[in-house]
């Protein structure tokens, strides 16, 4: 009695996130004090960020017996439970879980934004952003790891990069087996998709790292599994300063936590995975990185590298389509009794996807012997209020008032990726307190070509309104031009296209690249292809930030890839016998 009345009274999204927290009562816990253990002087291994890459890094090297201290800044995933929901992540942004950066105001996009920023939501927990993102499992395109490797990236190629993909999927020694999840299509999928392999082949349905209806992310999957070994330790509220060192050599590092600043030592290697802009930020404000730009923060320099160029991200472009009937999902049908107890008891239907099942790969120039250069994503979700409101995407109050004239629960939307963008940014220290957060500017749609890239895409995925799928459900495309927002520009011209591209594109949440993989001898490299710093000994970089060019998809399979094989790369450096997966 009372679970039908509680399922009754649902109805906002808060009170639902409420009532699944009561409903998966007990929450999943980690083992008490299990990560409050004294650190200790001495570890063979210090890993900075228990992330994406991090907790794999640590999982793996603590394996054959090694010492591994794990610093995480922030704390455990568990203290929020839309961390193990899959479908509760676009809930993430904002909390205590996410660092919460906003890039500076862009110059050539975000025009319909207040401030003109981009809003960067990166994991601050156990697990990092896999713990908080969409769970988008894409491994890439063959021909993203060939350009890596015929660049200097030596061992990157896609035939030896497949192993360790191989390897992730089917996890030993980890719960990360089998976890990589796919969903059916439902009604509405099924009709926007049936015509797709008329114009384009790259059509699948979405694979996630969801295992038995729960996020697994590398917190979850990998790290959890191994707490239990003496030899790992992990310490949360760790906030890593800088890096110590011996001449050249990696030492160490210094952390505050819980307002006390300690200092510990590696007998072997220093591995920074604090992501895109926590590495960067630690190698800078330890002295490594652009000589202009330490001189001029009074950093004395350690080793002049690019340490936060080359930044990169893919971009978003959102089309909504209205349809004559209900076939989506909207506020109305998201929190019915019977889809929550659908999850509540057989952790199946919508809570235990990601939202966006369907993805689509082409290349707009039809030269798929170099890969795709657009991806869509079909999103099954009308464009409402909760769409326009959204304070992370902060769209100005005239364009606000005016797309809430155009919400309809009957619609669905199409997400458009570039995949290759040539637009790079960087990022910069703005003081030397470490917690300060960094200059961040991804230079948004500074290359023309990419806005070109975008405009192809736009016409490809508007060929699919005259395909009868799309007919028998009067797919409608709505436009989102406002008054002083390109409605002055002849519609559906170029001009008109680039305008509604620098007005309303929005970050894709994909940035990498301030720790550049490359050749020793590439002057816009910051680690060598085995991810040592390049002038520093006993000192890696392992995360989203040494990938050398965007692949293609969404990145967070790469970056687990690249820990996997990077663990074995610090085994057989330091073991110094031959070490080879099998």
């Amino acid at each position: 009695m009372f679970l039908g009345e509680s399922l009754l009274k649902i109805s906002s999204i808060a009170s639902l996130t409420n009532f699944l927290s009561l409903v998966l009562h007990p929450r999943p816990v980690d083992p008490p004090e299990i990560f409050e253990t004294p650190i200790s002087n001495t570890y063979d291994y210090i890993v900075v960020g228990a992330g994406s890459a991090g907790s794999i890094v640590a999982t793996r090297l603590s394996e054959d017996g090694a010492n591994v201290l794990l610093l995480e800044a922030g704390g455990t995933d568990l203290v929020d439970e839309r961390t193990q929901i899959p479908l509760m992540w676009f809930f993430l942004k904002g909390t205590a879980t996410d660092w919460g950066y906003w890039t500076v105001p862009q110059k050539f996009s975000h025009r319909a934004m207040k401030n003109e920023k981009s809003y960067w939501a990166r994991g601050k927990m156990i697990g990092g952003s896999s713990a908080m993102n969409a769970m988008g499992f894409v491994r890439g395109s063959r021909f993203d790891f060939e350009q890596w490797e015929r660049e200097g990236a030596t061992g990157w190629g896609y035939d030896k990069v497949l192993p360790y993909f191989k390897k992730l999927e089917n996890a030993k020694l980890t719960d990360y087996g089998n976890c990589v999840t796919e969903f059916a299509f439902d009604v509405l999928h099924a009709v926007i998709t049936e015509n797709y392999k008329t114009i384009n082949e790259g059509i699948g349905v979405t694979q996630s790292n969801i295992k038995n209806g729960t996020r697994c992310n590398s917190g979850n999957c990998y790290l959890r599994p191994a707490l239990e070994r003496q030899n790992l330790q992990v310490s949360l509220r760790s906030h890593v300063t800088k890096i110590l060192f011996r001449k050249n050599k990696a030492v160490g590092v210094e952390s505050v936590k819980d307002n006390k600043t300690i200092r510990v030592f590696a007998k072997k290697e220093v591995i920074l995975s604090a992501g895109v802009i926590g590495s960067a930020q630690i190698l800078l404000l330890s002295g490594i990185g652009p000589t202009e730009h330490l001189r001029q923060m009074n950093i004395n320099v350690k080793s002049n590298l690019p340490v936060g160029k080359n930044m990169q991200d893919h971009l978003e472009f959102f089309l909504q389509y209205n349809i004559n009937m209900s076939l989506n999902t909207n506020s109305e049908n998201f929190a019915t009794p019977r889809r929550i107890l659908n999850y509540v008891f057989n952790k199946k239907g919508i809570f235990s996807g990601s939202g966006g099942d369907v993805d689509v790969f082409t290349h707009t120039c039809r030269k798929m012997n170099e890969g795709p250069n657009i991806q869509l994503t079909i999103i099954p979700t009308a464009y409402e209020k909760g769409a326009v409101e959204d304070p992370f995407l902060d769209l100005k109050e005239e364009v606000v008032k005016e797309h809430q004239k155009r919400v309809n629960s009957n619609s669905f939307q199409v997400i458009l990726y570039i995949l290759k963008p040539k637009s790079k940014g960087y990022m910069e220290l703005v003081s030397t307190n470490p917690m300060d957060y960094p200059l961040l500017d991804p230079n948004y749609l500074s290359h023309k070509d990419d806005v070109k890239t975008f405009i192809k895409g736009i016409r490809f995925t508007r060929r699919l309104e005259k395909t009868s799928a799309w007919k028998s459900i009067n797919a409608t495309y709505i436009k989102h031009d406002t008054p002083n927002h390109c409605s002055e520009i002849e519609y559906d011209s170029d001009d008109y296209w680039e305008c509604m591209l620098r007005h309303f594109t929005r970050r894709g949440d994909h940035q990498m690249g301030t720790c550049r993989m490359g050749s020793v001898n590439d002057p816009s490299s910051v680690v060598d292809p085995r991810l040592r710093v390049k002038g520093i000994s006993s000192l890696r970089v392992v995360d989203a930030s040494v990938m050398r060019t965007l692949t293609s998809g969404n990145i967070n399979a790469p970056v687990m890839m690249i820990a996997e094989k990077a663990s074995d790369m610090i085994k057989q450096d330091n073991n110094r016998v031959h070490y080879q997966y099998k």
